[in-house]
């Protein structure tokens, strides 16, 4: 059981320190709609996580693994970092919790928990990748059902923990920046999402050559 515990930990731990669209994109929502976003942001993270873990558990293996499913949510999810990334950049500069028009910008909570949802699940490698993990850990607990929830439950939650403390993070370090930064921080944002989806698209179209 320690066993489980330490290896569900130390691979959450991994994930959350990996850097990617969506690990930029939580600092800019918690910077810019504050912590109940950021939450929901985190919250939408996990819960898109669980849905390529649940897919791979029930033995979606082979259409995860066709060439030319893997294609179609490449372009697609291209498309889709495309279009946050220039939404992002386009959006109102805030400053100190108003826009530019001198509106109090409130939290949008449902809004932040779909756009993390769609945006983690808009990379084809996030479900290889579980598929995976999923194959590894069930193999490795012997199809134990409790095992292996247990697991994925354990590594779920440290990735939720880390995202809400990157939040925190992001926040504390909107305290201290000046607000023209803080624009350019959301700019850059959008630009690597940008970059990122140009990227997928790019690599699932030479994939197919």
């Amino acid at each position: 059981m320690t066993e489980l515990v330490f290896q569900g930990i130390l691979l959450g731990l991994t994930l959350s320190i990996l850097i990617g669209p969506v690990f930029f994109e939580l600092l800019q929502v918690s910077i810019r709609r504050g912590f109940k976003s950021g939450i929901a942001f985190a919250l939408g993270i996990v819960l898109s996580d669980f849905t390529c873990i649940l897919l791979a558990y029930l033995g979606v293996s082979n259409l995860i693994q066709d060439e030319y499913f893997l294609f179609l949510v490449g372009i697609i999810g291209g498309i889709v970092m495309i279009a946050f990334g220039i939404f992002g950049i386009m959006q109102k500069t805030v400053i100190h919790g108003v826009n530019d028009e001198n509106e109090v910008v409130k939290p949008k909570i449902v809004a932040n928990l779909l756009k993390a949802y769609f945006l983690n699940l808009a990379t084809p490698f996030v479900f290889i990748f579980w598929l995976g993990a999923t194959s590894v850990v069930t193999a490795k607990y012997g199809g134990s059902r409790t095992d292996v929830s247990l697991f994925f439950l354990i590594t779920l939650g440290t990735i939720f923990s880390t995202d809400i403390l990157k939040s925190v993070a992001a926040l504390q370090l909107k305290k201290v920046l000046k607000p023209n930064i803080l624009v350019v921080i959301r700019k850059i944002a959008g630009v690597i999402l940008i970059l990122f989806g140009v990227a997928l698209m790019y690599r699932v179209i030479y994939m197919q050559d």
